[in-house]
């Protein structure tokens, strides 16, 4: 579990912004309760998960930070 308080935006719920390419319209998936999945090619929806996304990005720890930040997970929820 990691914990709710300190830095950032935390998501609810899994997302991926999909990219598929060849013209096609960018999508985003968001797994949602009882294992379901939710797709949508709606620009407004796509942007308003982009933007959840680049919060994410934005508060994450620095990658060098990352390795003892996983260590105090693993002694934390021993």
């Amino acid at each position: 579990m990691l914990p709710l308080n300190g830095r950032g935006y935390r998501a609810s719920s899994d997302l991926a912004i999909l990219d598929l390419g060849d013209g096609l319209p960018p999508m985003v998936q968001v797994d949602n309760a009882w294992a379901a999945v939710s797709t949508s090619d709606k620009p407004k929806e796509v942007a308003r998960f982009t933007r959840r996304f680049n919060q994410m990005i934005a508060s994450a720890l620095p990658s060098e930070e990352t390795p003892e930040f996983m260590q105090r997970l693993e002694i934390f929820n021993g």
